[in-house]
C-alpha cells in the first residue's frame, strides 16, 4: 500500500467543499455560513507520489490507495476521541424521514424529511466506516465534526436551531472525493 500524506490545497480545494454544501440541506446551508466567515485549512490525503492537477480532479477515480476511504472514519474517530464534547453529524442526502429502512438505525435523526445520523466516539471505527459508507452518493458525502453545547448532544438535534448551533461549533468538515475514493476536507483554524 502507497504512503499517505496530508496534502494542502488551494482555493480549488476550497471551491470544491463549498459545492458539496451549497444548496444541498439546512444543515449544509449552515456549515457554508460558517466555512466563508471562518478562516479554515482546506486538505486532503494522498498517496507521497502523487502531486500537482491530479490532486485536484476532485471527481476521477483512480487513486492508488484503497485505504483512503477508510483514513476517513478513522480521522472522524480521532476528533472525536480528542473532545469528550464532539460529535459527528453525516449528511444522508438520498434517504427521506419516515423511510422504513431507518426504523432500526442507531444514528439516524430527521428534521423535516431531511436525515442525518449521529455518532460520537462511543460509537466505533465500524459504525462510523459503515453511516459514512451508506451515506455518501457519488457526488455528495459530508460529515461534520462539531463540540455542539450539551443540549444538542443527547438526542435534541433534531430541530433546525439545533443544527445551526452544531453547525456554528463545527472543527472539521469532510466530503468524499475522487469518485468516493478519497475525501476533501476544510478544518477551521
Amino acid at each position: 500500500m502507497p504512503i499517505l500524506r496530508k496534502v494542502s490545497l488551494d482555493d480549488r480545494g476550497l471551491d470544491y467543499v463549498r459545492e458539496h454544501l451549497e444548496g444541498v440541506n439546512a444543515f449544509c446551508s449552515e456549515l457554508l455560513a460558517v466555512v466563508d466567515r471562518t478562516p479554515g485549512e482546506t486538505f486532503t490525503f494522498a498517496p507521497a507520489d502523487l502531486k500537482g492537477e491530479r490532486l485536484y480532479r476532485f471527481g476521477e477515480p483512480g487513486l492508488p490507495a484503497r485505504a483512503l476511504a477508510e483514513l476517513r472514519a478513522e480521522r472522524i474517530l480521532e476528533l472525536l476521541d480528542a473532545d469528550a464534547d464532539a460529535c459527528c453529524i453525516v449528511d444522508d442526502f438520498d434517504a427521506r424521514w419516515g423511510d422504513p429502512e431507518l426504523d432500526d438505525s442507531p444514528t439516524a435523526f430527521g428534521v423535516g424529511e431531511e436525515v442525518y445520523h449521529l455518532l460520537t466516539a462511543e460509537s466505533g471505527i465500524e459504525l462510523i466506516a459503515a453511516v459514512i459508507s451508506a451515506a455518501d452518493c457519488i457526488w455528495h458525502g459530508v460529515a461534520a465534526v462539531c463540540t455542539p453545547p450539551p443540549s444538542e448532544r443527547m438526542g435534541e438535534q433534531s430541530t433546525l436551531e439545533a443544527l445551526r448551533s452544531c453547525a456554528g461549533a463545527v472543527i472539521e468538515i469532510s466530503c468524499t472525493a475522487y469518485d468516493g475514493e478519497g475525501f476533501v476536507a476544510w478544518r477551521r483554524r
